[in-house]
């Protein structure tokens, strides 16, 4: 056991820019998964934060093209039938 760690030390000393950029790499990419997951969960605080604060607790959602609104359950009827001719069909 004392021997692996010996082993272990000599090769991160005996290649110490490798060792560095492996340490360097893992700590630029713990931080970027710790900056990323930061602005996300403020992201959705700010969200919440706006939409409660609005006073009604309904959100609508709606898609228009030009003048026309359409429902959502109409727009995903329209991509299930596309989804059908070009994929189910030959």
């Amino acid at each position: 056991m004392i021997e692996n760690i010996r082993l272990s030390f000599r090769g991160i000393f005996a290649h110490k820019m490798r060792s560095f950029l492996t340490m360097l790499g893992i700590i630029i990419g713990i931080a970027s998964i710790i900056a990323i997951v930061s602005t996300i969960k403020g992201t959705n605080d700010q969200i919440e934060k706006n939409l409660i604060g609005s006073g009604n607790n309904t959100v609508k959602v709606a898609l228009y093209q030009e003048d026309w609104e359409y429902s959502l359950i109409l727009v995903f009827l329209m991509e299930f039938q596309l989804f059908q001719k070009t994929h189910l069909n030959p």
